[in-house]
């Protein structure tokens, strides 16, 4: 099996076979195209699998509470556009720096809502996953 995973510190990606890391064509850049696009708000991360099938995860942060829903409205749009060139299904990874007392359970981390493509009204998923950045530690709720 080969995957690959992206080394944010050396802002390159990395393929594995085997238990043998080495780096691929390819790195984690900023610019203005799809993938790969880095801002002060977001980061596109362009997923291949052996050079056939790609997806995009659109990546924000929040540094104020918002629901699944509100965070589908606001960022869902541009998720689904990567399914126009690619799978029919969008990934929104979502950065959450607000403080949260605890961690969420794994079945309030992710959703699955639908998202109809504005131009031809086909129906297509998108796929949210929620990542707590400030949550308190155990000492921080015994005082």
């Amino acid at each position: 099996m080969v995957g690959r995973y992206i080394d944010v510190a050396n802002f390159r990606v990395v393929e594995f076979a085997g238990g043998n890391l080495r780096p691929i064509r390819g790195a984690v850049t900023g610019g203005s195209g799809r993938g790969g696009h880095q801002g002060r708000e977001r980061a596109d991360v362009l997923v291949t699998f052996h050079d056939a099938e790609r997806f995009v995860i659109e990546v924000k942060r929040i540094t104020e509470s918002a629901t699944d829903a509100e965070l589908s409205d606001s960022f869902g749009d541009q998720a689904g556009q990567y399914t126009l060139t690619g799978p029919p299904f969008a990934f929104l990874a979502v950065l959450d720096l607000t403080h949260w007392e605890s961690r969420l359970p794994i079945s309030a981390s992710f959703w699955v809502v639908p998202w109809r493509v504005p131009t031809t009204d086909e129906m297509r998923a998108l796929t949210g996953l929620r990542v707590l950045a400030d949550v308190a530690t155990p000492s921080e709720l015994s005082r």
